[in-house]
């Protein structure tokens, strides 16, 4: 069991691209941190708002189908994050879009927002600093290329001087 958990991280460790692609990865994260809140908090509002308009048997008639998605609020949480990520998509919204066909507005509204706006600029953000990121490494990846080309060249001018300078004394010495 504990070399189980440890396998990742020799993986991650034992390749050097993977390694570096994972350290680009995490310091990503916090770069895309405030828009996965706005994300957790768009959710929070449509999971608060979908406990109050589903839950009461008032509004729909079939109140065992609806209370398995949006009885509490950790549930409607649950099922609306899945639903952002499309994965629930019909069963979600079929019970109460049975009752009341004017309820699907509310599940439009999520959808075109969570799926068509909050997605894509969470990729958008996330490609862009992972865009950052990777530039940085290329200018510092040039930067260290430079500084190397710069030591060996002054090493081989070194190495020159030096081999000029004993030529001079063997010269010397022959004369």
């Amino acid at each position: 069991l504990p070399t189980a958990i440890l396998r990742p991280f020799v993986l991650i460790f034992g390749f050097d691209r993977l390694r570096s692609l994972t350290f680009s990865a995490i310091s990503v994260i916090p770069r895309v941190a405030d828009i996965v809140l706005f994300l957790f908090l768009f959710v929070c509002f449509f999971s608060v708002f979908g406990v109050f308009i589903f839950r009461d048997n008032v509004l729909i008639s079939s109140a065992e189908e609806s209370h398995q998605y949006f009885n509490t609020f950790e549930g409607s949480f649950i099922s609306l994050f899945i639903l952002f990520t499309s994965a629930n998509n019909p069963d979600v919204m079929l019970p109460a879009y049975r009752d009341k066909r004017a309820f699907v507005i509310f599940f439009s509204v999520f959808i075109v927002v969570s799926i068509f706006f909050i997605s894509n600029l969470i990729l958008a953000n996330v490609f862009d600093a992972y865009r950052q990121v990777i530039s940085i490494q290329a200018r510092d990846f040039q930067r260290n290329r430079l500084r190397a080309f710069r030591s060996a060249f002054k090493l081989l001018l070194r190495h020159r001087e030096h081999e000029e300078e004993e030529e001079e004394k063997k010269e010397k010495k022959k004369k």
